[in-house]
């Protein structure tokens, strides 16, 4: 992480130890309208929402206990980080204790297991998927819209028992068919801002694209 990022996290920790705890998802969100913070993917998004409210949340617990909670307040603790919807090992990780302690607390209260952070990317993952499936976008497009690989997305289908949109040109590749729609974008007037937003990307990526097929052209 660098030094103007670490700065911006510092403060990100101090407005919500003042003003309080937020969710995963409305940090998320404040932190992608952030002009200042520029991050590549909807991952490093969440990674780094997830350091900087486990940090906060472990911080306010031991400031309200250093030595040791008491059973009430380990049990609300370990309830407001249900609620956040953190799996069984998550919890169990800020708690600094077995996972099998918190499956049985969660038992004893019959509270179903909330999914793994690689459980919730494959659902997040595969809603998008659909949406794309159901607009009519072939694997291939819809690898490239998702940024997943094109053998990933054929057995997301088989596993749905879904029939394939329409045939992939064979001679196109993912990369071929993102310069093809850019390159429509750029010459029917559209800015780099709306393209960027378009496509789910910074706009760096977009100018240095650009850069980049001028200089081969």
């Amino acid at each position: 992480m660098n030094t103007k990022l670490t700065a911006i996290v510092s403060q990100y920790r101090k407005i919500l130890y003042t003003d309080g705890i937020v969710t995963k998802e409305e940090l998320i969100e404040m932190l992608k309208a952030d002009e200042e913070i520029n991050l590549t993917s909807e991952e490093h998004y969440e990674r780094l929402a997830e350091k900087i409210l486990f940090k906060i949340i472990d911080k306010i617990d031991r400031e309200r206990n250093p030595e040791k909670l008491s059973i009430a307040e380990r049990n609300e603790r370990r309830m407001r980080l249900y609620k956040k919807e953190l799996s069984d090992y998550e919890i169990a990780k800020i708690e600094k204790t077995a996972i099998t302690t918190i499956w049985h607390w969660r038992n004893k209260l019959e509270l179903k297991p909330n999914p793994s952070k690689q459980q919730r990317k494959y659902i997040k993952d595969s809603i998008k998927r659909l949406e794309l499936y159901s607009q009519g976008y072939s694997d291939i497009e819809i690898a490239e819209k998702s940024k997943t690989s094109l053998t990933s997305v054929r057995e997301w289908r088989k596993v749905n028992n879904l029939l394939a949109n329409k045939k992939d040109d064979p001679k196109k590749s993912i990369n071929q068919i993102k310069k093809e729609r850019r390159m429509k974008m750029l010459e029917s007037g559209i800015k780099p801002r709306e393209i960027a937003e378009s496509e789910g990307v910074n706009i760096k990526s977009i100018y240095e694209w650009i850069r980049r097929n001028r200089e081969n052209a």
